[in-house]
């Protein structure tokens, strides 16, 4: 998890990771082992995971080096790999 958080103020402030905060990050990391690593890579950058920001599929595409239909395609097999994982095991991994 982020070590900053946004408050009411469109602010971003620093918090203290909490141990609730600590759980959900090794919950976060197990969940996304399902998936290759450039779908973790790309998963991690669109949805703010890694830093707190969240990239558009632009973006990626430019950090990656490869075109954005590329990032959208990654993106689809994880979000189909992760449902797959969750429908098969009933929760997450």
């Amino acid at each position: 998890p982020s070590r900053w958080r946004i408050n009411r103020r469109s602010r971003w402030m620093p918090t203290v990771p909490s141990a609730e905060d600590e759980y959900l990050a090794k919950s976060e990391a197990d969940s996304l082992d399902v998936l290759t690593e450039r779908q973790r890579f790309v998963v991690k950058l669109r949805f703010g995971l890694r830093d707190g920001v969240c990239y558009s599929q632009r973006e990626v595409a430019a950090l990656m080096g490869v075109r954005q239909s590329t990032v959208w395609q990654h993106e689809k097999a994880a979000k189909k790999r992760l449902n797959d994982t969750i429908k098969t095991h009933g929760q997450r991994p």
